[in-house]
């Protein structure tokens, strides 16, 4: 069989010029490979932060309880307030943050300015009465109407005003009582001082009966009146006159 060979022109011959380009863009529309599908956009979804953790009942119970124990750990240690942290204050803070129903967390404030007035009582006790109005200025800050405050404020300012004198005695002339002459003199005079009222006097001895007979060699003196007294048991001996003008 003999072949009839293939050209370009040999189609144009046989199907004329526009058959033979219709032919030819069809072929190569065949070979030409489809385009991409196109897929719409869609947009990102927000990131959204994962859950936090529910805390469960129980967890914030032990978590209460463990701040108030640390609470009163820091008033028995008396680190009341700041700056320091751990202190007493923050910790009831942080027990109302967690329940703000907190029966104990409340009273959080009541404790630390008990416990503040205290430290002011004691503070006056020892004539520290700046130390004193130091303390109760805190205990004003923290409860400013705790019923404590205003009669240790008058306490402080009643002392301020007063006449203080302390004498001193050499402990072992004490010792020896009526056969140290020096020592009887020094005590009847602060006892007719006492008598002349409106004085608080304590007496510092080594121990009660030394105590007892110092208070009496006070009284002894000539003049209207008694003394009257605390004994407390220390060293060194001495009497201490805290004596307060008369009203007009």
């Amino acid at each position: 069989m003999n072949t009839v060979p293939f050209s370009l022109s040999c189609l144009r011959a046989y199907l004329g010029y526009g058959a033979v380009v219709t032919l030819l863009l069809a072929v190569v529309a065949c070979q030409t490979p489809p385009p991409p599908p196109v897929t719409e956009a869609r947009p990102a979804s927000p990131l959204t932060a994962p859950a936090a953790p529910a805390v469960s009942v129980e967890s914030r119970e032990i978590r209460i309880r463990g701040l108030l124990d640390q609470a009163h750990r820091a008033i028995r240690y008396d680190h009341l307030t700041g700056p320091q942290p751990g202190n007493a204050q923050e910790l009831f803070q942080q027990v109302l943050a967690l329940d703000p129903h907190n029966e104990e967390g409340l009273r959080g404030p009541e404790k630390i300015a008990e416990r503040l007035v205290a430290k002011a009582l004691d503070a006056t006790n020892h004539w520290a009465l700046t130390e004193a109005r130091g303390e109760l200025a805190r205990a004003k800050a923290i409860m400013p109407n705790h019923p404590s405050i205003a009669p240790t404020e008058t306490q402080i300012n009643l002392l301020a005003s007063a006449n203080r004198k302390l004498q001193r005695f050499d402990a072992a002339a004490v010792k020896l009582m009526d056969e140290s002459p020096e020592t009887v003199t020094q005590l009847t005079a602060l006892g007719a001082e006492a008598k002349g009222g409106g004085c608080r006097t304590t007496i510092t001895a080594p121990n009660d009966e030394t105590g007892r007979w110092m208070f009496q060699k006070m009284n002894e003196v000539d003049r209207d009146g008694r003394v009257r007294a605390n004994i407390r048991i220390g060293s060194p001996p001495g009497v201490e006159l805290i004596c307060f003008e008369a009203s007009p």
